[in-house]
């Protein structure tokens, strides 16, 4: 068992060299495609400008309108109990008597919504064609 294991590992390695050693042959117009499209500066230089791209868009995205919503939810599971005089509330009662009192609601909720749009603004247009001629000298 243990040549049978022996002899086929030295089947897919030496299958594996071969095929190896086909690939790294290139033509000197093959090389000189591979040299350039793996070059680290080229990739390097490709990443500069797809972040200047985003920094484009990003800068432009300030004069676009903004919308923001909010919700708020409360559920009190106990009200809060005031004690008040009950002289308040019946004109015949003793004295000093007081009476327990809950003011308020079970639930509540608020909804907001707010939206906003730069009409006019000199250093959104400046920003812009900064941003423009950034994009420009990375590429």
């Amino acid at each position: 068992m243990k040549k049978f294991l022996r002899i086929s590992t030295a089947i897919v390695i030496s299958h594996v060299a071969v095929h190896a050693q086909d690939k790294s042959e290139f033509t000197l117009e093959e090389a000189q495609k591979y040299g350039i499209e793996n070059n680290l500066n080229r990739k390097n230089a490709a990443l500069g400008v797809d972040e200047s791209k985003k920094v484009v868009k990003e800068t432009w995205t300030i004069g676009l309108p903004q919308v923001n919503g909010s919700a708020t939810f409360q559920n009190f599971i106990d009200i809060p109990v005031q004690i008040a005089d009950a002289s308040f509330f019946d004109e015949n009662a003793e004295p000093g008597t007081t009476v327990p009192v809950q003011f308020g609601t079970e639930n509540t909720a608020n909804y907001g919504i707010q939206a906003n749009q730069l009409l006019f603004d000199g250093t959104y247009i400046v920003g812009l064609q900064a941003s423009k001629t950034f994009l420009q000298l990375s590429e």
